[in-house]
């Protein structure tokens, strides 16, 4: 039976979705080597004369359709239009077209053996492309050719002059220095593993014998191979020598997983290459006697065997310790070429035994065809299964991912994890919504299609007031680093983009540049997101601050509209729907916002610009305290004050009450409780409406940690959820990696100090505590029969306004939750006491081991190492938000303290 259409996007999108290991490839050019290199060599291991056929390949001519795409030329575009416009791109961007090539490329492993160091990047250098940090492949060919040039140049070895006695002498010195080389590369963390070349030099027929014949084999190559060397050819390539270096490689590795446990895995070529290889000899069923005789040596057969695809795919079956690789052929056989390898690869061969990689090489666009050309390879070969009925789409889904990404990672011991669709139930904890089940191929079983829209709360706030005379919509949402973004739109495009169920397509990029729009290296300029409006959140904008206008807060989706993994928005509203579903909880939190009121400076346009020249704070010189209204402040600020809070109020945001705080020109408000995500969208509406009638006023309200020395803005957050000790206990424990989203820049840690009601300096809870990061509020109520009832809720103290407040939020909702389903008890006793003031044993008797981080670096590391939270986040978003964070510290670090204040004051 065909699948049906829901199954094939299905499998489509795991294919897309899934991030890749690429276990074999090889550095990119420095931009002065790339003249020496023709382009054609993409597609073909053909050099020389043999080159110049190539455009009339198969191969080839695939591949020009697809770098038209890439390059972005016409349909009609010849190859020398597409080498010139390729001039055009590196002149101009490299690394756009870097970027574009190894998207969706988490993990590169690298061969860089293959040139030397003048001539290509080095392995670091890749990482700027990548999600993750690449890993090197040593080639152990090129590693001992190394050693044996470093001993002729430093003189130890006069080779012109040997005979065959020094020869002999010369041999365990280089032996025991090749031996002592790759052991110390099995102990770096860098080195994933090894490779040989063994099939170029001398064929896969590897003498495998016992110890000294393999020895005395070597030995007399070894005479032969000094004699090269005397003449500056260090290449390896005398039978008895390259067998030895690969025994002696394959005894290392089997040494060290005896002592250690761990076994790194060698990789040889097979089957396709150039013409300076046997093709007889290259075939991977020579390599069985190897493979048989060092069980605990993982073995990797690279480049599909091509074309003994299926001798390598039966070693790969019959041998725990043998791998099939199924690259190389991804650009240079045909379509149907590469359709017929993979398909036999998987005649014997489990999946859980195959690995991809692009073997990309010198160009950017080898990554890229490669790439490109294997999904699309594969979606036709799971697509032809899941026709027949052999497999599930579930089980298609489970391949897919172990091929492109759980096979490397397990066999090359890299420790990385991701978050996709197609794994998130086994990957996060922050479960997107099931697909629907029904059979779309059966008319009777076909869902409806949910409109995108509720167009009811659009038509109803029409019928406001305010509605009436909205000419424009700001459709916003907060990036990363807590800055709110929009797009406009006058009333009638809106409305049109509404009723016909459009979303805003935008840059992926868009989600990790800086506050000035600066590229940070988690940026990718390719891909594309969807901004979908809520319209449940309409809110108008006073007329006085911008008339006309109206906000609508929006969340990130995928083309087909699924939640966008890296949403912050849509990860706690996933949250959210949990905690309602599997636990039965409704949580409700409250904000109290901190502000500061300062005057514009000279240069800016508004009333007061005379008034100070460097945002200096109002009331500066009034008697301004907590809970204070002076005389000073009744006439100049009382009546701002009040009327912001009757402006929110007319616009919907209601305000439960205000006062001033101890900073000058310091006051607090606070908003109502709310569900999870109203609550923040409303933080959101009502701080941008403050900042705009301050605006009009001349002040800038700024929500900076510190925007004066002394007293900071901070704000808390009242969470409604008792007593579930289990979930605050796994908060507490999670505590310093959710201070990176809680208090996100290194201005946050200038507010983390003892006796400064601020939360103290220790990892701590407290009823009515307010030198605890964590309070619990204890009071009574009385309902409408007078009865009296105990009420409770949970304080967040170490909390600012600097960062993403849905982040910040699903930090320690979605840690929580991990407590709940854990059952974790709570170790920590409720502290009555300032930590500051508690003995070492009485710090003891309470379980008060930590201190809050010191500093940003210090969260961001403690995040990092977060099980936790990288399991409500997912990987790519924690480590992206790590990398945006960092460049943001990098951007303020080199600026002066005066000027970072401003800068910050003016975005905060």
């Amino acid at each position: 039976m065909a699948p049906s259409d829901h199954d094939l996007s299905e499998l489509r999108d795991a294919i897309e979705a899934c991030p890749i290991i690429d276990n074999h490839a090889h550095n990119l050019l420095r931009s002065e080597k790339l003249g020496n290199h023709s382009l054609l060599e993409c597609v073909t291991e053909a050099r020389g004369e043999a080159l110049k056929d190539t455009p009339r390949s198969l191969a080839h001519l695939r591949a020009i359709k697809q770098l038209r795409e890439l390059y972005e030329c016409e349909p009609t575009a010849t190859w020398d239009d597409l080498l010139k416009k390729r001039a055009q791109i590196l002149a101009a961007d490299p690394d756009t077209l870097h970027r574009k090539c190894l998207a969706d490329i988490h993990t590169i492993l690298i061969d860089d053996g293959i040139d030397n160091g003048k001539t290509v990047h080095s392995v670091k250098w890749h990482d700027q492309f990548t999600t993750g940090k690449n890993r090197r492949i040593v080639r152990i060919e090129t590693l001992a050719a190394e050693i044996m040039r470093a001993m002729y140049e430093e003189g130890s070895l006069p080779l012109a002059e040997l005979n065959h006695f020094d020869a002999a002498a010369v041999w365990p010195v280089f032996l025991q220095a090749f031996e002592n080389a790759l052991a110390d590369e099995i102990r770096n963390h860098n080195v994933a593993g090894f490779k040989s070349v063994v099939c170029y030099r001398t064929g896969l027929d590897v003498f495998v014998a016992d110890e000294i014949s393999v020895a005395t084999a070597g030995e007399g190559a070894f005479r032969k191979y000094i004699r090269g060397c005397a003449r500056g050819n260090y290449r390896i390539q005398q039978k008895g020598l390259n067998d030895c270096l690969v025994i002696s490689a394959c005894k290392l590795i089997a040494a060290n997983y005896k002592q250690n446990g761990v076994s790194k895995p060698i990789q040889f070529h097979t089957g396709l290459g150039d013409n300076d290889i046997s093709l007889l000899k290259s075939n991977p069923a020579h390599l069985q006697p190897l493979i048989a005789a060092f069980p605990t040596v993982n073995f990797v057969l690279l480049h599909s065997s091509y074309p003994y695809t299926r001798e390598a795919g039966y070693l790969a079956t019959v041998y725990k310790n043998a791998y099939l690789d199924v690259g190389e052929i991804f650009p240079m056989v045909s379509i149907e070429g590469q359709i017929s390898a993979i398909k036999q690869s998987m005649e014997l061969t489990p999946f859980s035994k195959l690995l991809w990689s692009t073997d990309g090489h010198h160009f950017p666009e080898t990554y890229y065809l490669a790439n490109r050309q294997f999904k699309q390879v594969l979606y036709r070969v799971f697509k032809d299964l899941l026709a027949e009925d052999v497999l599930t789409l579930s089980e298609a889904k489970e391949a897919i991912q172990d091929i492109l990404w759980e096979n490397s990672n397990s066999l090359y011991n890299l420790k990385v994890t991701f978050d996709t669709k197609t794994s998130v139930s086994k990957k996060r904890l922050a479960l997107l919504p099931p697909p629907s089940t029904g059979d779309s191929s059966n008319p009777k079983h076909k869902a409806v299609a949910q409109p995108i829209y509720d167009t009811h709360c659009l038509s109803s706030y029409f019928r406001t007031p305010y509605g009436k005379t909205t000419s424009y919509f700001l459709v916003q949402w907060i990036d990363y680093l807590g800055t709110l973004r929009c797009r406009s739109y006058p009333t009638t495009s809106f409305n049109r983009l509404v009723q016909a169920g459009n979303r805003i397509g935008i840059s992926r990029g868009n989600l990790h540049t800086l506050q000035d729009d600066a590229i940070t290296p988690a940026v990718n300029t390719t891909g594309q997101i969807y901004v979908e409006p809520d319209l449940s959140t309409l809110r108008p904008i006073h007329w006085k601050d911008l008339q006309g206008a109206a906000t609508a807060i929006s969340s990130f989706k995928t083309a087909d509209g699924t939640r966008l993994d890296e949403c912050p928005r849509s990860v706690l509203q996933t949250l959210a729907d949990r905690l309602r579903h599997q636990h039965g909880l409704e949580v409700l939190v409250g904000f109290e916002l901190e502000v500061t009121f300062l005057h514009l400076p000279a240069n800016s346009r508004g009333p007061s610009e005379q008034n100070s020249s460097n945002y200096a704070p109002i009331e500066s010189i009034a008697a301004h305290a907590w809970g204070t209204l002076s005389p000073t402040q009744a006439h100049n600020t009382w009546p701002l004050i009040v009327k912001l809070v009757e402006e929110l109020q007319s616009v919907g945001i209601p305000i439960e009450h205000f006062h001033s705080e101890s900073g000058q020109g310091q006051y607090e408000f606070v908003l109502p409780a709310l569900p999870l995500v109203t609550a923040v969208d409303v933080l959101y509406q009502t701080r941008q409406a403050i900042q705009l009638k301050a605006h009009r006023w001349g002040l800038r309200a700024t929500f900076h940690p510190m925007p004066s020395p002394g007293i900071g803005n901070g704000m808390h957050a009242h969470i409604s959820l008792n007593p579930e000790a289990s979930f605050w206990s796994a908060i507490l424990s999670s505590l310093r990696g959710i201070c990176a989203f809680t208090l996100p820049s290194q201005e946050s840690y200038s507010r983390v100090a003892d006796d400064h009601w601020t939360g103290g300096t220790w990892i701590a809870w407290g009823t009515d505590n307010r030198e605890t990061p964590l309070r619990r509020v204890v009071g009574h109520s009385t309902d409408r029969h007078g009865h009296q009832r105990r009420t409770e809720r949970w304080e967040v103290r170490c909390l600012d306004a600097m960062g993403n407040m849905y982040l910040a939020l699903a930090a320690i909702m979605g840690a929580g939750m991990a407590g709940l389903q854990e059952e974790r008890k709570m170790v920590l006793r409720d502290c009555l006491l300032n930590p500051s003031k508690m003995s070492p044993e009485q710090l003891s008797e309470h379980g008060i081991e930590e201190r809050m981080p010191k500093d940003q670096n210090e969260a961001l590391e403690a995040l990092s190492g977060s099980k936790t939270l990288r399991n409500v986040f997912g990987d790519t978003c924690v480590d992206n938000y790590i990398i945006v964070r960092k460049a943001e510290g990098e951007k303020l670090a080199a600026m002066t303290e005066e000027g970072r204040r401003t800068w910050l004051i003016e975005r905060y």
